[in-house]
């Protein structure tokens, strides 16, 4: 794309955009988006801290502890 020299490096000088996320280990179960339709998976990644610009983006509290575990996601489907 001819980027290189713009994004995609933590070199200095460059405008910083990262993502912290944590890495959770376990049972989970994953809605795709669609009504109905859930992945199981044994890692998850939440978003933890968001730099843009070079200017942190405050996370949301409910975003950053939201651990979608199986038996959550189970309970809230039967509702």
């Amino acid at each position: 794309l001819g980027e290189q020299e713009k994004r995609g490096s933590l070199k200095p000088g460059m405008t910083a955009d990262i993502s912290i996320l944590g890495y959770h280990e376990g049972d989970f179960l994953l809605s795709d988006g669609r009504a109905g339709n859930f992945i199981p998976a044994s890692v998850f990644l939440s978003p933890q801290i968001t730099i843009k610009g070079g200017k942190k983006i405050q996370v949301k509290e409910s975003h950053r502890n939201h651990i979608p575990t199986r038996d959550m996601m189970e309970e809230l489907l039967k509702k």
